[in-house]
């Protein structure tokens, strides 16, 4: 599902604005991103626990110019609740 769809469903469900809808989860979206910025950890309830971990370097070798690539990044994983993974069982 795209969030077009999501801002239509949510939107006709509690008979709201799509363009508030839209707002809304930009800046859910935003505030997580946020807090995984500054947080390595960031817990909703009843739905699960995203997660940052660094990435270390390893060293590589460019073909190109020779010289050493050293390039480390950040992964986000998401752990479910077990309350989500239940209503999945269920479902």
């Amino acid at each position: 599902m795209k969030k077009k769809e999501y801002v239509k469903k949510i939107g006709d469900k509690l008979d709201i604005n799509y363009n508030i809808v839209s707002k809304c989860i930009d800046e859910f979206i935003e505030e997580l991103t946020d807090e995984l910025k500054e947080n390595d950890k960031v817990s909703i309830s009843n739905f699960g626990t995203f997660t940052k971990t660094l990435i270390k370097a390893k060293n590589q070798f460019s073909p190109i110019d020779g010289s050493e690539l050293n390039n480390s990044y950040y992964r986000i994983t998401f752990t479910c609740s077990k309350d989500l993974i239940n209503k999945l069982k269920n479902k």
